[in-house]
């Protein structure tokens, strides 16, 4: 991403001082440590139509790509798209870019040739990793001439050959810095790129394990997401609980989706009402159920609920890493709201427990900026059934916090 970017969206400002060393592959390690420790580091990390893999050999892997990376220039605060269609490789690609110090940019497969050629293009990336099959769909070496095509697939060779230790001090470049940046093809068709601190993702993140009730034995299920939000809740939150991610074969529906959850013994399952309708709420082991629709409709939502398992609200909107969270079975309800942080113009997540603490912070968010657009901008995550949908949008420079959203009403079972 270009410095002029960067620098608008304050990206290259500093994270509070207490967040300021914090780093997700850092948080990542020590559970690793840990694990062994209790000597469950054969525990499972990503479970994939091609297999398991434990946490131990996840970061091997991944501490070998990241030295492969370092022999192709890559550095620390560089920017590393990601376009590719294994699970277990994106998890990989993900975890050995944060070791290099450097910013991931998820490219979404769906997308068409040209939004991901407008995104490179715009992000200034230093390379993408890929596989052979998928480098037809970046542009060409005329439009790319300064990015370096990793293809994981062609390199597996000199990329098992890298050693599988953890990096060095010397072999790191990781003090604060960006995390990943998702972005989005505005109205304009240009593209918008929200970066995300690792600071901020870090605290947010244990929040949200607590708040959720995540665990070593929870497996949930993991889509490939490109809106920061999403790409938290679904990588990262699980593995700094020590859970296992569930990663199905492609983006599975009704019948075919049901039966896969059965059969991989899923307890927790991210969804919109949509596929939520289309399956059967007969799975025993499903424990939490978290729903994306920002209106959050009651049918079909109701008829999931049933005594042992908790139906929560997730919702952010796309330019945002900031989620708001509610249950749906229980009085108590959380909801979120956006400040901004200094003069950053990073947005962070005020959660409150409503029925609880009013004043009780539940979580921080993690936007650090908006980069393409006019200038910063926060927006506040709606709860509010009745309000538009571009409630709370609102640029840096205006009041340092918004007031509280109003709270919907509980979710009820009929």
């Amino acid at each position: 991403m270009r410095a002029d970017a960067l620098r608008r969206a304050g990206v290259g400002s500093a994270a509070p001082s207490d967040l300021a060393h914090e780093r997700l592959e850092r948080l990542f390690e020590t559970q690793c440590d840990r694990m062994m420790q209790l000597g469950h580091g054969n525990r499972t990390a990503v479970d994939t139509a091609d297999g398991i893999l434990s946490y131990a050999a996840l970061e091997a892997g991944a501490n070998q790509l990241a030295r492969y990376l370092r022999l192709q220039r890559v550095r620390g605060g560089d920017l590393v798209g990601v376009l590719l269609d294994h699970p277990a490789d994106v998890c990989a690609a993900i975890l050995a870019i944060s070791k290099c110090g450097a910013t991931a940019v998820p490219l979404d497969l769906a997308a068409s040739c040209d939004h991901i050629g407008a995104i490179i293009s715009e992000s200034g990336v230093a390379a993408v990793i890929t596989t052979g099959p998928l480098v037809s769909r970046l542009p060409g070496p005329e439009s790319r001439a300064a990015t370096t095509i990793v293809t994981v697939d062609l390199a597996g060779e000199f990329i098992s050959a890298q050693s599988p230790r953890r990096l060095t001090d010397g072999e790191r470049h990781d003090a604060g810095g960006v995390a990943y940046v998702a972005y989005r093809i505005g109205a304009d068709g240009r593209p918008i790129g929200i970066a995300v601190h690792h600071p901020h993702v870090c605290d947010f993140a244990r929040v949200v394990v607590e708040g959720y009730g995540i665990g070593p034995y929870d497996r949930v299920v993991h889509t490939q997401l490109v809106y920061p939000h999403l790409e938290v809740e679904q990588t990262w939150i699980p593995w700094l609980a020590g859970a296992t991610l569930v990663a199905p074969p492609s983006r599975l529906q009704g019948q075919a989706l049901w039966q896969f959850l059965g059969r991989h013994r899923v307890t927790v399952l991210r969804a919109d009402a949509r596929t939520l309708s289309g399956l059967d709420e007969r799975l025993l082991e499903l424990r939490l159920v978290v729903v994306t629709d920002p209106p959050c409709p009651q049918d079909p939502i109701a008829r999931w609920q049933r005594p042992g398992r908790q139906v929560l609200r997730a919702h952010g909107h796309p330019g945002s890493a900031v989620v708001a969270t509610g249950s749906a079975h229980r009085p108590q309800q959380m909801c979120s709201d956006l400040a901004r942080n200094g003069t950053a113009g990073r947005a962070t997540a005020l959660g409150h427990l409503a029925s609880a603490d009013p004043t009780r912070a539940v979580g921080v968010g993690s936007a650090a900026g908006t980069l393409g657009a006019a200038g910063p901008t926060i927006r506040r995550a709606d709860t509010d059934r009745s309000a538009p949908d571009d409630v709370g949008d609102a640029r840096a420079g205006t009041a340092a916090a918004q007031a509280p959203t109003q709270l919907p009403p509980p979710l009820t079972t009929s």
